[in-house]
């Protein structure tokens, strides 16, 4: 058999592997941290008030449906992020990154550790985990920032079974670093279950021989292990089976195996040829054994072969039934009623076929396995760094996620929804209602399709959309939320309230909620409730802008001009360009007779909004009213331009020009 040159050597050297990992990594991912914080990312993130601190963090929402509900390890990952850079998108991703590196260097290490008798060992390890680190594949786990999840579940399992592997020949120290490991995993996903499973089928099919071999010579360790299954139970328990949305009571088991069998095949095709990459499917299910026969004949045929390699190769039958052990917990019969398929699950089980595919590499073409891997992992790289790129705009990723799967009702909502972010609600509505062609009943897409009818001012027909959401989903906050802002809207401010406290009985920690209350509350002048829902508000959202506003324009409304002052500033440090908080900074400064300041912070509203009426008006009153009577008519002027017959313009125009009716 062939020596290595010395190329070879050197670079295959254990000391440059994670150089070399952490370099391909970098190159394929570099273009990944400007992109913003998308779907699942705004409620586990964006508005998710526990991760505000760290100690809050271990107590993560129980709100079904959002990604770190039930998750404390995850979530405090989050809050980390949180506590140095707030919601600077860049850092969630560098943390994303620095995870994906970390776990294929383990990866690295535990797979040239396991071949260390083989001639080929440090080759195979380092092709394997590049090929791994750098595949398109993996940027649903990697560039998606809440399926940090994934991500960080694969480390603490890839973690075990490294620190397994050390026990055998080191000390027992290293059997409880694996025993935090699965601790550790179940406290960041549901998936890191399988890691007792794994462990011990690597030590049946590489260490002891046999099941029982293994289960006898560490049984406290088995149990120890196994014992990280109490804590997921509790964790699941906390979230009622997350909402509802996963587990045998969200959809049927058999429907959702039938659908496993094509969707594995799908993700096999992917990570050899991964193109086209989908964000989100939807939630197709096959409901009939004929549509999944084919598929499921497949994988009847790939689970048989498997126990023979088991039998008669176990190296080889290790990695094929890890494939499938780590798929078994979101792709074989529990359903995941959200999400039936999904690309993020490959994650880890993508890396069972890289090792299959580098042990061929170097097993039959040794001498251009090297170059062969170094020409693969540039190709896998540059399709990563291109799909990369559909994450960069929230629109864009919707449109490609609508094109690739044109079924998927929530794509065609979710895209609506990303224009209407962009304040484009005339465009988002269209996408609302195919979102509801294809599926009449989905709440969502009711309640996304009112909200753009109100900023559209068609407020009638938004009340009856909305009150069409509310009795398909009425357990739904943001459905709630939304109807209570139209009745808001049309003075209705008891009914509004009662919509309000709805969505809080739902989720108390709703921010947006408790400041709409406060509108609602202070509409009834009930001065002292309102000041405390909006303050509760502020509280748990303290970087909201808005809700700021609201609170400093209750405050000024009260006579207290130093606390509005103080929110007025604050929203400024938050916002320094925000024209919405200089024109109501500049009112209340007006009206305590701090005129220059008043003018100065009028001005930068314009600066922001050129054709801001209002803060033309008022800054021509402030000018007014501070002798600079040439600027004010020149302002006054401005405002009849953009807004011709407004009342208050021509009455202070007229009586500076000194045509005042007499």
């Amino acid at each position: 058999m062939r020596a290595p040159n010395k190329f070879e050597a050197w670079s295959l050297s254990p000391r440059l592997a994670p150089l070399w990992l952490a370099v391909a990594a970098l190159a394929a991912f570099a273009n990944s941290f400007v992109g913003p914080f998308v779907f699942d990312d705004l409620g586990s993130i964006a508005g998710n008030p526990t991760i505000r601190s760290l100690s809050a963090a271990w107590f993560p929402p129980t709100d079904a449906g959002i990604t770190a509900a039930g998750r404390p390890l995850l979530n405090f990952t989050f809050a980390l992020n949180w506590t140095f850079h707030g919601e600077a998108v860049w850092s969630y991703h560098a943390l994303n990154l620095l995870i994906h590196v970390v776990t294929g260097v383990l990866l690295c290490a535990f797979i040239r550790r396991t071949l260390r008798d083989h001639a080929h060992g440090a080759g195979i390890a380092l092709t394997a985990a590049l090929i791994w680190i750098v595949h398109p594949l993996n940027t649903a786990a990697v560039t998606y920032i809440v399926q940090r999840a994934e991500s960080l579940a694969a480390l603490w399992i890839v973690a075990a079974l490294y620190c397994f592997q050390r026990s055998t020949t080191g000390r027992g120290a290293w059997r409880v670093a694996a025993v935090a490991a699965a601790f550790a995993g179940v406290a960041t996903k549901e998936t890191a279950a399988v890691i007792p499973l794994l462990v011990l089928l690597f030590d049946r099919c590489i260490v002891s021989g046999t099941f029982g071999a293994a289960v006898r010579q560490r049984p406290g360790f088995y149990c120890a292990l196994a014992s990280a299954w109490l804590a997921l139970g509790l964790l699941i328990a906390s979230t009622g089976a997350r909402g509802g949305s996963a587990g045998f009571a969200s959809a049927n088991a058999w429907h959702y195996a039938l659908t496993q069998a094509g969707g594995i095949l799908h993700y096999l095709r992917l990570a050899v040829w991964p193109h086209p990459l989908t964000f989100d499917y939807g939630t197709p299910l096959v409901r009939d054994l004929a549509g999944a026969a084919v598929p499921l004949a497949v994988i009847v045929g790939m689970l048989a072969v498997t126990i023979q390699l088991l039998r008669r190769a176990p190296r080889i039958g290790f990695v094929v039934a890890a494939f499938f052990v780590l798929l078994a917990p979101s792709s074989s019969v529990v359903p995941v009623a959200t999400q039936t398929l999904a690309e993020h699950r490959m994650y880890l089980p993508l890396a069972a076929l890289a090792v299959l595919s580098a042990a061929g590499l170097w097993r039959w073409r040794p001498r251009q396995a090297w170059p062969v891997t170094l020409a693969l992992a540039a190709v896998l790289g540059i399709g990563t760094y291109q799909r990369n790129t559909a994450y960069h705009d929230e629109v864009g990723l919707w449109r490609d996620t609508t094109q690739r799967a044109p079924q998927n009702a929530r794509a065609w909502s979710n895209l609506g929804f990303a224009l209407a972010q962009r304040g484009d609600f005339t465009a988002a509505i269209p996408h609302y209602r195919r979102a509801l062609e294809l599926e009449p009943d989905f709440a969502d897409a009711h309640n996304n399709l009112g909200n753009a009818l109100v900023e559209l001012g068609a407020i009638e027909e938004a009340l009856e959309v909305l009150e069409r959401a509310a009795a398909l989903s009425p357990n739904d906050p943001d459905v709630h939320n939304s109807l209570g802002r139209v009745r808001l809207l049309r003075g209705q401010f008891l009914e509004a309230g009662r919509a309000f406290h709805a969505a809080l009985r739902l989720a108390p920690n709703y921010a947006l909620a408790h400041s709409n209350l406060g509108q609602a509350l202070a509409a009834q002048g009930d001065a002292s409730a309102a000041l405390a829902a909006l303050g509760t508000a502020v509280r748990l959202a303290p970087r909201d802008v808005t809700f700021r506003n609201n609170l400093a324009n209750l405050l000024a409304a009260l006579g207290r001009s130093g606390d509005a002052a103080a929110h007025y500033q604050a929203a400024l440090g938050l916002a320094p360009s925000d024209a919405l908080t200089h024109f109501n900074f500049a009112n209340l400064l007006r009206e305590t007779g701090r005129f220059d300041d008043a003018i100065t912070h009028y001005q930068a509203a314009l600066a922001q909004q050129p054709d801001y009426v209002e803060a033309h008006v008022n800054l021509a009153v402030a000018l007014q009213q501070s002798g600079h009577a040439g600027e004010a008519i020149a302002h006054y002027e401005t405002a009849l331009r953009l807004r011709p017959g407004d009342p208050i313009a021509e009455a202070n125009l007229r009586q500076l020009r000194g045509t005042a009716p007499r």
